[in-house]
């Protein structure tokens, strides 16, 4: 209950008692070093016409970042105004009609009104990241910038293969086939041409090829036939994992060629730092779930189940082959790599 309806007071509580500003400023220098590597990638794209082109990097420049917790947490009193006119006592049911009236009034009150395209919609402690596409933001709380997603003195190959894979993600979210239809404001718009839109549905086409071959041998004998990925509605997510961990490892080389090169991990000296990127990309996604859950994932979520997040986008990865010395043709160096972003 407080958690859910009181989630910004959690939140505060959480970020003073064990969030490092130290992560949220890291994180907003990855978010851009991200951002601009993008930028950069969009700008040599063959499959876009120069107009499509130059709008997709004007979007990539417009969007907002949240990271840790909202500019207002500065202030202790914010947070008193913020819940202004909630009241809290013994009476379960009275404090449940109190926070209803308080939630119900919050969102007609923004009737008619400009959108704000820095507004928080979720607690600062809780982990996740998401990208809104009607105000054009990526959000990151701090319940996020912890490990194994990331950690101040850690090599920052972890760092850019965990945390700044899934900022690159959450950006290529903003081009993706949900994302293409809003502009730099997050409004419904068709800023793509047709024959740029027809070159994407094209490549897309790879994509939904080789995640619908992929097996999910742990579900054949509940369903009692081979079980494969559903490669069409999980695009959008898969082409995220892609574009999100390119995009992460080209920033990632760019900040070494002006920090100087990276720390070996200790103990783990015998891993380059190229590595350590990929390692750190695999990490996250590691889990351990039942069957009845699998079955769950792969018939509603729009994302593939985690092994295929990384095997997938760790496939179609040139240079994962070539850190990794993967030989052509084999498993995880096919000849034929999806590429979008």
């Amino acid at each position: 209950m407080a958690s859910g309806s009181l989630s910004f007071a959690v939140g505060y509580s959480y970020v003073n008692q064990f969030f490092d500003n130290e992560a949220k400023r890291s994180a907003l220098q990855m978010v851009e070093n991200i951002r601009m590597q993008f930028s950069s990638s969009v700008s040599d794209v063959d499959w876009m016409d120069p107009i499509t082109r130059k709008i997709a990097e004007d979007k990539a420049q417009a969007m907002k970042e949240m990271i840790g917790y909202p500019d207002w947490y500065a202030n202790k009193s914010a947070l008193e105004v913020y819940y202004k006119g909630v009241s809290i006592g013994r009476s379960h049911f009275r404090n449940v009609v109190s926070l209803r009236t308080f939630l119900v009034h919050q969102i007609l009150s923004k009737l008619r009104l400009p959108t704000d395209r820095t507004e928080w919609f979720i607690s600062p402690d809780t982990v996740n990241a998401y990208y809104n596409h009607q105000t054009n933001s990526i959000t990151f709380p701090a319940g996020i910038l912890q490990p194994p997603f990331f950690s101040k003195g850690r090599p920052e190959a972890l760092n850019y293969g965990s945390i700044g894979a899934m900022i690159g993600h959450e950006i290529t979210h903003g081009f993706d086939d949900i994302g293409r239809h809003s502009d730099k404001y997050g409004n419904l718009a068709q800023w793509w041409s047709k024959s740029t839109t027809d070159t994407y549905l094209e490549k897309a086409q790879c994509f939904i090829h080789q995640y619908g071959m992929y097996r999910v041998p742990e579900l054949d004998e509940m369903l009692h036939t081979e079980v494969m990925m559903n490669g069409v509605t999980t695009q959008g997510e898969n082409m995220a994992d892609n574009g999100g961990m390119r995009q992460a490892f080209l920033a990632y080389k760019k900040y070494v060629e002006h920090a100087g090169s990276d720390k070996r991990l200790p103990g783990l000296h015998q891993f380059s730092p190229e590595q350590l990127f990929f390692l750190g990309f695999a990490t996250v996604w590691c889990e351990s779930s039942t069957k009845e859950s699998l079955l769950q994932e792969v018939l509603t979520d729009s994302h593939s189940p985690h092994r295929l997040r990384v095997q997938g986008t760790l496939a179609n990865s040139q240079d994962f082959a070539h850190a990794w010395n993967c030989h052509t043709g084999s498993p995880m160096n096919p000849q034929d790599k999806c590429l979008i972003w």
